[in-house]
């Protein structure tokens, strides 16, 4: 009679799939820690507004030139969201990178996070 149990092999793999789940889990760990580090940066088309955002779009940096003063200031608001809202896809776009390099553009991590800052962004 042929055994159809092997208990040595299921521990194998049970080991393996833990040491698995810890490369992951310390992977993820790494990946999370490269994108708290991401900032993203952008300028108006002439230089008077400039902005950078942490990965959470977070407005971290704001510069604004003395045109930029000049202008009226429904045109300067205007000219800071589109400045802020293009430095957030820089983040954005930056921190996918980091996601699709450490678990493939496929994986269900970064399709997360690519939905995640696409709802940021409406």
């Amino acid at each position: 009679m042929t055994a159809f149990y092997d208990a040595d092999g299921a521990l194998d793999k049970i080991q393996r799939d833990i040491r698995l789940a810890q490369e992951r889990a310390e992977r993820a760990t790494q990946v999370q820690g490269e994108i708290a580090l991401v900032r993203g940066k952008a300028r108006s088309r002439h230089g008077e507004v400039a902005a950078e955002v942490d990965a959470s779009g977070v407005l971290t940096d704001l510069q604004l030139t003395d045109e930029a003063l000049e202008q009226r200031p429904d045109d300067l608001a205007h000219s800071i969201r589109d400045v802020v809202r293009e430095a957030q896809r820089d983040a954005g776009k930056r921190a996918m990178v980091i996601a699709d390099d450490a678990f493939g553009a496929g994986s269900t991590v970064t399709a997360h996070l690519r939905a995640e800052f696409e709802q940021r962004l409406r």
